[in-house]
Order: structure tokens, then C-alpha cells, then sequence
């Protein structure tokens, strides 16, 4: 959508539209012409209603506040989007280290002593990967919900 928006932005074509018709207004203006505008744009040929000059650049100036407000509210969503990782991450990472967490502990039941307690080194590496766990399962969870608020 990104990408999108930067090679054809509807709004920047609209906000040239309006430009070049404000433009075309302030260059009528200034030859001191009383422009005869129709309500669809075009010169008057007779049968339409004519627009004035001051009601028609409040009309432009209207809607180029509007595309600002437009543009920024889409900035603002698509930060929004960029800066929160999708649900899927979260999932994955906590069952990654439940594996991991399992996995370890699977592989370190053949290695126990007689009294079974297992080697110091697995334990402290248990230990980090405990962590790591809790990590993924308390911190970033909480990131997600504060997220969906």
C-alpha cells in the first residue's frame, strides 16, 4: 500500500485539480474579468447558474484543508500499521520458546546423576532459556494487548 501511495496518490492528484483551478480564479481575478463560472467548472454558455469568484475560492480553499487533514489522518494510520508487529509475531515467538523450553528439557533427562539432578551448565542454560520464555510471554504480551485499545 506504501508503495502504491508514493507512485499514484489519488490525493496529490486531487490537490493538483484544485490548484490549478485556484490558480486559473486568482489569474482571472487579477485581470479584473468577472469570470462566469458554471456550477460545473466550465464557461458559462448560457442556462447555468453563475458561481461567484469569492464563493468558489472558499469552496477550493475548503476542500484543500480537508485533503490536508485527509493526508495527514492517512500518515498517521499508516504509522500506526508500521510500528506494531501483527499478532502472528507474538504467537510464534511464545510457542518457539515453549519448544525450545521443552525440547531442552526432553534432551536433559538422559544426562541426570544418580540422585537425578542435571548437570550445573544445563541448569544455568535451563535457566536462561526460562527467561527468554517469560520474556516472550509477559513483556511482549503486553504490548499486544496495549495494542488492541
Amino acid at each position: 500500500e506504501l508503495m502504491k501511495i508514493i507512485y499514484s496518490d489519488p490525493y496529490e492528484g486531487v490537490d493538483k485539480v484544485l490548484n490549478d483551478y485556484r490558480d486559473e480564479l486568482v489569474a482571472m481575478k487579477n485581470n479584473q474579468q468577472q469570470p462566469q463560472l458554471t456550477n460545473n467548472g466550465d464557461a458559462a454558455s448560457g442556462g447555468n447558474a453563475v458561481v461567484d469568484v469569492s464563493s468558489s475560492m472558499a469552496l477550493i480553499t475548503s476542500c484543500s484543508d480537508l485533503m490536508s487533514n485527509l493526508v495527514l489522518a492517512r500518515s498517521e494510520r499508516l504509522s500506526n500499521e508500521s510500528t506494531f508487529l501483527p499478532p502472528a509475531h507474538f504467537i510464534v515467538a511464545r510457542v518457539l520458546a515453549a519448544m525450545i523450553i521443552i525440547g531442552y528439557t526432553i534432551a536433559t533427562v538422559p544426562i541426570v546423576d544418580a540422585q537425578g539432578n542435571p548437570p550445573v551448565a544445563s541448569s544455568a542454560f535451563f535457566a536462561v532459556l526460562c527467561a527468554v520464555y517469560l520474556f516472550f510471554s509477559t513483556i511482549i504480551s503486553k504490548c499486544y494487548y496495549t495494542m488492541l485499545v
